[in-house]
This record gives structure tokens, C-alpha cells and sequence, in this order.
């Protein structure tokens, strides 16, 4: 199943890294290995995250879905559970926390746009259609909307907002490469995330055999079960 490119975070995070102005005399390498870490928990977490999300209040009408949500586990607990602790730990927990509310923000703002996501509700030969998953879909065109929220710079900035005072050393190049580099790998793992088994159902107000054979769904529903986003 696709997830979060651990090798791509783990490159871009050094690289920004390695770009920044620190004092000539800076230990980087420590930090590289936490890159490479963060890289790894990122990932874990995301995994854990996505077997338990569930897609819900979605509308069918024929074929076509409109509207839904996404009803999240916390990513914040999960992130720290396999994110660095002890020295590392201050980081962590701006870096989980920043995470968790990009991610919230842009699944707050998913929608299908009107998507054929059922063709057989078009016209379905019975009074209630019953439940049949939906045609495999992109996760990237329901999460469309609110994607410039997973970006490198809002995420930047939920991380620096979320240190303590006085703020960790080189605290803003930290977020700034773990920003980049999960904006990076969230993005490609959006595009590559398919949509699979979202049970859709509905009634058939039309179907009166035997003059009307078959008829369009018509306000149907979605199961909100977990899962739709975990193959």
C-alpha cells in the first residue's frame, strides 16, 4: 500500500538543513539523524492514522458523490508515540502538534466535487440500492481543496508556534526542513492514496416495475465505516 516516502523526507529535511545559516561552528549531524528519525515516525503514523479515518456524509444522487467529511483519530498521540524523546523530546512535541492541525485543516476542507463514484446507481433495477463500493478514486481529489494546508510553509509555522519558551536551538530551521520535507512526501502519498471500498447504498424513489424497471439513487449515503483509505 502506498505511504510517506521515508527516503524522499529524509533528503529533503537534510537538505534544507543543510542549507540554512547556522554558526560556522554548528554540529549538524545530530540533527540529520533526528531528520532521519522524525522521517520514519512520520510515516508509522500516518499508517496507524489512516487505518482508523473514516469518510462519512457523503450525498449520492445517480452516480454521482458531493459533499463528505473525514472523522480523524488523534495523529498528534501517534506522531509523539514514535517520535524522539529525552533531549529531542521539545522538538517532538511542536512537530506533532503542528503536523496534527495542517492535516485536521486540510481534511476539514475535503469534498467530492460531484465525482461518478457509483455508475450503477444511475439507473439500478431495485427500490434500494444496496451497498456497492465506490470506483476507485484518487485521495488527492477529495482532500483537493485544503491541500495548500499540508504545504512546506503553514506547517513551518504550526511547528513554531507550538515550541515552548525559550524556544529549543535552531528551532525554526527544524520546522522549516521537517516542514518541507513532510509537505513533500504528503503530497506525492495524496496522489498515489486510493479511495477503495466507500460503501455507497440509497433508495430508488423512481423504480415502479413493471412500468419503471429502474430508477437513480436518490440522496443515498455512504457506510461510515474505517478502512476506505488504508489499501
Amino acid at each position: 500500500m502506498p505511504s510517506l516516502n521515508v527516503p524522499l523526507m529524509r533528503e529533503v529535511s537534510r537538505a534544507r538543513f543543510a542549507a540554512a545559516s547556522l554558526p560556522r561552528k554548528a554540529n549538524r549531524e545530530p540533527y540529520y539523524q533526528y531528520f532521519d528519525a522524525m522521517a520514519s515516525a512520520l510515516k508509522q503514523a500516518v499508517d496507524t492514522w489512516r487505518v482508523q479515518a473514516v469518510i462519512s456524509d457523503v450525498k449520492i444522487m445517480g452516480p454521482n458523490a458531493f459533499g463528505g467529511k473525514i472523522t480523524l483519530p488523534a495523529l498528534e498521540g501517534m506522531i509523539r508515540g514514535f517520535a524522539p524523546a529525552g533531549p529531542w523530546d521539545p522538538y517532538s512535541r511542536a512537530i506533532a502538534a503542528g503536523v496534527h492541525n495542517q492535516v485536521r485543516a486540510m481534511c476539514s476542507l475535503a469534498v467530492f466535487p460531484g465525482l461518478p463514484l457509483y455508475p450503477a446507481f444511475a439507473a439500478f433495477p431495485l427500490p434500494m440500492a444496496p451497498p456497492m463500493p465506490n470506483v476507485p478514486t484518487s485521495l488527492m481529489t477529495f482532500v483537493l481543496p485544503g491541500l495548500v494546508q499540508v504545504e512546506t510553509t503553514p506547517v513551518r509555522d504550526q511547528i513554531i508556534g507550538k515550541y515552548p519558551t525559550p524556544k529549543p536551538l535552531y528551532a525554526n530551521e527544524v520546522a522549516g526542513a521537517i516542514a518541507e520535507g513532510f509537505s513533500k512526501a504528503m503530497q506525492q502519498w495524496l496522489g498515489s492514496q486510493q479511495i477503495l471500498n466507500l460503501m455507497g447504498t440509497g433508495r430508488v424513489p423512481a423504480y415502479a416495475p413493471p412500468y419503471v424497471p429502474v430508477g437513480p439513487v436518490v440522496n443515498g449515503w455512504v457506510l461510515a465505516n474505517p478502512g476506505s483509505i488504508a489499501a
